[in-house]
């Protein structure tokens, strides 16, 4: 007897196998011939491409990743004579032999801008760059640049761009003047993290001023505190660090101005204690030389002395002198010092 087997229909065919599969193989190809024409066809144009498409010779980073504000502005071009920025030109990305076929297509440095820039002078930005006016722009190094940026005075932070097809772009982010620093026997314009700024502080001397060790790193601690009460903020000229543990403050005149002793503890409440009374009864308006808040729930003031002696500030050893700066002066001997 012979065995009956059903005969198998046959298994279709999916779509994966059959004509998508087909049109994505075709579509690949052409993607591919079209890029391998492209690449050949710029190679042709500009053989320096090869170099400098080279992992082995281009930085894997050409713009330094940092923020930058403020809005752009051009800045003079730099004429410098041939050979005179030998020394200080950049070093070159790839080969010079690839710079050289760039810029006789026509990638030379024409303008250099800058946003960010308020304090900062437009010349020592220049002489950062430290490159002549049709230098080839890919010889640049943004990164140099970058390094010599930082070194100046007010320069925080920056960021170099190489902007096809003839500019180099500077983005700085600048240190902010906040108040003049005296101690040991220097002043110092310092910024809002209480980093000294290597400028003449005689052209600062505006500027609120702290006195003391330790008033640097504090300083914004202070000056937030005196934005809680902006009338009596008006008048500080002066404010000492008093054993790296509290403030004096000078209104009105750096050394001889009413001074308010503040507690280490709560400032702020006997600020507004200060504010209060002054708003009441005219505390700050009479002819005070000190009012004393270091005690908990008690105000001691003393008056002017008008015999002419100097009665200082309060106890003989506070020594709490402040004085502005004088360009090439010296600082006076007297920092804070509790009795």
């Amino acid at each position: 007897m012979r065995r009956l087997i059903p005969r198998q229909s046959p298994r279709p065919r999916t779509l994966r196998e059959g004509g998508l599969n087909r049109a994505v193989t075709r579509s690949a190809l052409v993607f591919l011939l079209a890029s391998a024409l492209g690449m050949a066809y710029l190679a042709s144009r500009t053989p320096a491409l090869a170099s400098l498409l080279n992992p082995n010779t281009v930085p894997p980073e050409e713009v330094t990743e940092l923020s930058a504000k403020g809005s752009a502005g051009p800045l003079p071009s730099v004429e410098m004579a041939p050979g005179e920025a030998a020394d200080s030109a950049p070093a070159l990305v790839g080969s010079s032999r690839s710079a050289e076929i760039l810029a006789a297509q026509g990638l030379v440095l024409d303008q250099i801008t800058v946003s960010g820039r308020v304090l900062s002078d437009t010349q020592d930005l220049l002489d950062a760059v430290g490159v002549v006016q049709g230098a080839p722009l890919m010889a640049i190094d943004p990164v140099l640049v970058r390094t010599r940026l930082l070194t100046l005075p007010w320069v925080a932070s920056a960021r170099v761009e190489r902007r096809l097809p003839a500019e180099l772009h500077l983005d700085i982010i600048e240190r902010e003047p906040m108040a003049l620093w005296q101690h040991d026997g220097a002043y110092a314009v310092i910024d809002r993290q209480g980093n000294a700024v290597n400028v003449d502080p005689g052209a600062w001397a505006h500027l609120p001023m702290v006195v003391g060790k330790g008033a640097a790193e504090r300083a914004a601690e202070l000056l937030n505190l005196l934005t809680t009460q902006p009338a009596i903020a008006a008048r500080v000229k002066a404010a000492i660090l008093v054993g790296e543990r509290r403030w004096t403050l000078r209104l009105d005149d750096v050394e001889g101005g009413m001074a308010l002793r503040l507690p280490a503890q709560d400032p702020a409440d006997a600020l507004a204690t200060i504010a209060e009374l002054d708003s009441r009864d005219g505390l700050l308006s009479k002819d005070l030389a000190m009012i004393d808040m270091r005690l908990p729930g008690r105000l001691v003031v003393r008056l002017v002395d008008r015999t002419g002696k100097d009665t200082g500030t309060g106890d003989p050893g506070e020594g709490t002198s402040a004085h502005r700066p004088v360009p090439g002066g010296t600082q006076p001997h007297g920092e804070g010092r509790d009795a």
